[in-house]
């Protein structure tokens, strides 16, 4: 052997295990440098950083793309050794390569992973893969998201609110309420016996499409994955952070919490976007209709009053709809908005009059 091929050598032994070990201490976010992709460089990247899935769904493609392709290339998917899965598990190799045509289009490739094996019977597993040694002999570099988790098996909302924002999380739930770009879904985990989470998805993006044509509504189980975000205190996966969603079923919404106002001003983050009812309410200075981006006062029969918003158009089919006389029922979700809980109807049917 050679003094360069020798020198070769030993940089590859030793530039190795940091590769794999920086594999190890797998990170699922993105920074915000990585998050904005120049489209118009040479990129190898993962087409999403992760997604969710069953062990009903069988195979499962893990999508790789080519941005720009100026020249042939090839690129290792590593699957990394911290991930709750075993590579038995999904039935893959630790390492696999793709090969990339030179072309005027983006070009994609995939490693199907086999989730059926999976035994998700203590909870949420997740298989995690890297990008790695890249050859090429173009200007192509190893783009963002590098990294994806693919999540087999959702877990509880409550943990996935403990996860915090800036987690990719994978969530099962049922649909509370849903209008516009929002939809309210909640399962039994949480101290109140609930947890809930806001899927926003603005535009003519799938999800808002499929609220839009009442393929999702209150009663629609649904799985979906995505990154969580802050919207001034509201816990939210907000537009393209949904990376996937299934609609599992559908069926009824599950029954609203009785609770009081003085309770929710109490302890408002344990029924954070869940779905309550609330009895012997009053507006005792509002008449007429309600208008859309405003905040209205109710009062308890105790004398709690409490911030009833109905926010616009996007959220709330309430807007023009009569203001209540007399006692009334909420039966809708809970929100917030920088440290104020707010009641935030949805539907009309959210305000049951009471019979005099």
């Amino acid at each position: 052997m050679s003094v360069p091929d020798v020198l070769r050598a030993l940089v590859l032994f030793v530039l190795a295990p940091v590769v794999l070990a920086g594999c190890d201490g797998f990170d699922s976010g993105v920074s915000p440098d990585e998050s904005a992709q120049d489209d118009t460089a040479s990129t190898v990247r993962f087409a999403a950083n992760g997604a969710g899935a069953v062990p009903d769904d069988g195979t499962v493609s893990v999508t790789v793309e080519y941005v720009s392709p100026d020249a042939e290339a090839s690129v290792e998917v590593l699957y990394a050794t911290a991930s709750t899965t075993t590579s038995e598990d999904v039935d893959i190799p630790e390492v696999q390569e793709l090969n990339f045509p030179a072309a005027d289009t983006t070009v994609t490739r995939s490693v199907e992973v086999d989730v059926s094996n999976v035994d998700i019977t203590q909870g949420q597993k997740t298989a995690l893969f890297a990008l790695q040694n890249l050859a090429t002999d173009g200007t192509a570099e190893i783009g963002s998201p590098r990294q994806f988790e693919l999540s087999v098996g959702p877990k509880p909302i409550v943990e996935a609110q403990e996860d915090g924002a800036g987690s990719v999380v994978t969530v099962q739930g049922t649909v509370t309420r849903a209008a516009g770009a929002y939809a309210r879904i909640q399962d039994d985990s949480g101290p109140t016996g609930a947890s809930g989470l806001v899927i926003r998805q603005t535009g003519d993006r799938d999800f808002a499409t499929d609220i839009a044509g009442g393929e999702i509504q209150p009663g629609t189980e649904v799985i979906v994955t995505g990154t969580l975000s802050d919207f001034n205190g509201l816990l939210q996966i907000n537009d393209d952070d949904l990376n996937s969603y299934r609609i599992l079923s559908q069926g009824e919404p599950p029954a609203p919490q009785q609770v009081g106002l003085a309770t929710l001003s109490e302890s408002g983050d344990n029924y954070l976007s869940e779905l309550v009812r609330i009895e012997g309410l009053s507006f005792s200075s509002a008449s007429g209709s309600f208008n859309g981006g405003m905040s209205y006062t109710v009062e308890g029969p105790d004398g709690n009053q409490f911030t009833f918003r109905v926010q616009g158009s996007d959220e709330t089919n309430i807007a023009g709809t009569s203001i209540p006389e007399g006692t009334f029922t909420y039966e809708g979700v809970v929100g917030v908005f920088s440290g104020e809980y707010q009641l935030i109807p949805v539907e009309d049917s959210d305000i049951v009059q009471s019979s005099e």
